[in-house]
């Protein structure tokens, strides 16, 4: 457990993203020979969405998977092993192991039923953390306008755990989204659009400012498609 502690906080402290992701695999491997599944299954989560936010090596974690989810399907379905299957579906679907863009699923996960999984267990963070991840990946594959239906339900992880890594990354991924589907919206929702997307600006600019190694890159790409929205492109 103090490794996984130790490989967060140089993750998103320090800014070592490498050391902090090994850190955490030797946390992983640990805790899952001692049968600590629960802390080790988080491991491999905040792994894989590592590799996920950093454009990372996504077949890296599949041997992690593997191994976690069989050992988790033996327990019967519970939150970790959803909330893994998830991630996993996501990934796949980066990979090309999905049946299409429309639907993430695969011959052995079916996004629905997924879905229906994630509902069902009377907390917001599955479900949102899915809709945020699912979003990530559409908008690396250029599919900007079907990430949008998703911004409604990824936002609800600010409010659900607003200084969680993934969730202050998350708001470049909606201020993006939402900058990019201006010509979707018309009069006065395309004036809220802008003003919510100003509003990520804003505060990414402050993550920024006192950690410009996790958050000066995804602030200086928001600036540049906000310049870009509104016709300001050889700044």
């Amino acid at each position: 457990r103090g490794l996984c502690t130790l490989g967060g906080f140089t993750t998103h402290v320090v800014g070592r993203f490498e050391d902090g992701i090994r850190q955490l695999e030797r946390g992983y491997h640990v805790l899952t020979q001692c049968g600590d599944l629960v802390i080790g299954g988080f491991a491999l989560l905040y792994i894989g969405n590592l590799q996920l936010v950093t454009s990372r090596n996504l077949v890296a974690t599949r041997e992690g998977f593997d191994k976690l989810t069989k050992i988790l399907r033996r327990n019967g379905d519970n939150l970790m092993l959803d909330s893994l299957l998830n991630l996993e579906l996501v990934i796949k679907c980066l990979r090309g192991e999905t049946h299409s863009t429309d639907s993430f699923s695969t011959d052995d996960l079916d996004e629905d039923k997924l879905i229906e999984r994630l509902r069902a267990h009377h907390t917001i963070n599955p479900w949102t953390w899915y809709c945020s991840q699912k979003m990530l990946a559409l908008y690396i594959m250029g599919h900007y306008e079907k990430c949008l239906d998703l911004v409604e339900n990824a936002s609800q992880i600010g409010e659900s755990s607003p200084f969680a890594p993934t969730a202050l990354l998350n708001r470049a991924i909606m201020a993006l989204v939402l900058l990019r589907n201006l010509g979707t919206f018309k009069g006065m929702a395309r004036i809220k659009a802008r003003f919510r997307a100003k509003g990520h600006m804003r505060f990414l600019r402050t993550l920024a400012h006192h950690s410009p190694l996790n958050f000066m890159a995804p602030y200086l790409i928001v600036k540049a498609e906000w310049h870009r929205s509104k016709g300001q492109t050889d700044l």
